[in-house]
Formats: structure tokens, sequence, C-alpha cells
């Protein structure tokens, strides 16, 4: 395909971005720079694909909108700051700061993304922002709100961890000792 110059060739290559086939990706990638396909079309291609369900056509997809240096692509990358992939979070700060978007643009992204439900993304954004802002102290009272959050679900998390352990261990241990007792009993 990558012989041919044509509209509907470069189409079909563009929906081959988002091929959970990784093989099947750099190829196209391959055949859409033999064949002269434009920035514009790319991107296009990339921008589609950031909604994948595979993880690896958005990281791609991510990584190749920061090269490509449209600036277009800013909006749907501060999207990808909320990505539930902490690779995928971090290539698309990666790429925004290629692109040189401004501290208001990456703010505006991490405000969008502290409703996530993903509590693990709110607290990057929370800490991202008081990176971007150290001095507001919204940010420091939702950064610390969301960390006491963590902190509380990591505690409850142990607990049952624990509580499902003891529960194991005991019902082994009357299991062995009913095992012992029939035993005992089957003897006498």
């Amino acid at each position: 395909l990558g012989n041919f110059n044509d509209a509907r060739v470069v189409e079909l290559l563009l929906e081959k971005l988002g091929d959970s086939n990784k093989v099947v990706r750099v190829a196209a990638v391959a055949a859409l720079d033999k064949i002269g396909a434009s920035q514009e079309q790319k991107v296009d291609g990339y921008i589609k694909v950031l909604i994948s369900n595979t993880q690896g056509v958005r990281l791609e997809a991510v990584q190749a909108l920061g090269e490509l240096g449209a600036v277009r692509v800013v909006a749907p990358l501060l999207e990808r700051l909320g990505d539930k992939e902490s690779d995928i979070r971090a290539a698309a700060a990666v790429a925004l700061e290629k692109l040189k978007a401004t501290s208001e643009q990456m703010e505006m992204g991490y405000r969008a993304v502290l409703v996530s439900g993903y509590l693990v993304v709110r607290l990057e954004a929370a800490e991202a922002l008081l990176k971007i802002a150290p001095q507001d102290r919204g940010f420091r009272k939702e950064h610390a709100r969301i960390k006491r959050e963590v902190e509380d679900q990591e505690r409850k998390l142990k607990a049952a961890s624990f509580d499902a352990s003891r529960g194991v261990f005991w019902f082994g241990l009357k299991r062995s000792m009913r095992r012992a007792a029939d035993k005992v009993r089957s003897r006498v």
C-alpha cells in the first residue's frame, strides 16, 4: 500500500494507526512516510486513535503527536493527562512540554483531571498543579485532601488484606484440627 499515493490508500493507512498489532502500526507509519502523507493527515489519524482501548496504540499516538509538533494537538493531549495508564499520562506531559504548552493550558488540563474517577490520577494531577502554581493555596488544600483520601484507601486495603489472611489462617487451622480429630476418632 505504501507505493500508491491515493487518498483512499492514505485513509486506509491512517486507520491502521489504531490496529492492535504493533507490526501493522509500524508498517502503516512507514508507508505513510513513504507516500508522503501530510503532517495534517498524520495528526488527524493519531488524534482519532487517542481513544483506543489498546494501551500501546494510545501511547504511540501521544508520542507521535508530541513529535509532529502541531499546536492543535494540545487539547487532545491535555485529555490524556487523565488516562488510566501512568505511562500514557507521563508521555502526554512530555509531549505537551515539547509542544511548549503554556502553564495556563497545563493548569486547565490538570484541573479537569482532578475530577477523574482514578484516585492515583487525581493525586498526580494535584502534585503537578503544585509544581505549576506552588503559591496557590487552593491547590495545596486539594492536594492534601486527595493525599489523605489515598492514605485512607491504602489503610482500608491493608486492613482488608490482613482480615482476609487471618480468616484463611483460621479456616486452615480449623480444618487441620478437624482432620486430626477425625483421625483420632477413627483409631478409637
